[in-house]
């Protein structure tokens, strides 16, 4: 059979894609120039219009993005003091059984620091998901989970074994904690989007 004597295939199959593509570019052209119209026929900036509109998309993709980069840290924050809620409540439960209260300091540090201050913590970046200084917070959650962490159980050990080592052990994970109050009051007074109205 000679080349020449082949069927042709159907110009509807072979124009079928083209065409499929040229329709949709001809919609979206007319739709680009209806809407161009109808700025024009408001008296409107286009350039403004356009330039409040990629900002807005781009406020949005910031805000989306502090809010995936925080939300590991809220959970590990709320999660840690959780942990130390029970610790807390195992300690006050032990001491009230045997009436010995020499391990209050510890217990209460236990409480304040490693339940409420961490939970406190993780609950605000839940919360506050619009932050502009990413890296600042993201020190302050690192800070707060080792300061708020090994403080409490660095000072537990300490009350009960009085020397250099466990002196340490209490003193440094106490400057970590207060370097991260540092950063969270540094994050409440100058983040500029963490209390911007929408």
């Amino acid at each position: 059979m000679s080349p020449h004597s082949r069927k042709n295939p159907r110009p509807s199959m072979v124009l079928r894609a083209p065409n499929a593509i040229i329709l949709y570019h001809f919609e979206y052209l007319t739709i680009v120039i209806s809407l161009f119209i109808q700025i024009q026929r408001m008296n409107c900036n286009l350039p403004f219009i356009l330039r409040s509109f990629w900002m807005d998309k781009i406020i949005k993709i910031n805000s989306f993005r502090g809010e995936k980069i925080m939300l590991p840290y809220s959970k590990w924050l709320i999660r840690v003091a959780a942990i130390y809620s029970l610790i807390g409540a195992l300690i006050g439960s032990d001491m009230a059984g045997r009436k010995e209260y020499t391990m209050v300091p510890a217990h209460a540090h236990i409480l304040v620091v490693g339940w409420l201050t961490l939970f406190a913590y993780g609950i605000f970046y839940y919360v506050f998901k619009e932050i502009q200084m990413i890296r600042t917070a993201k020190l302050h959650a690192w800070t707060s989970l080792i300061g708020g962490g090994l403080m409490p159980m660095g000072m537990l050990v300490y009350y009960q074994s009085e020397n250099t080592a466990t002196l340490l052990s209490f003193i440094i994970p106490a400057v970590i904690l207060l370097i991260a109050i540092i950063l969270f009051i540094i994050i409440l007074f100058f983040d500029k989007k963490l209390f911007a109205r929408k």
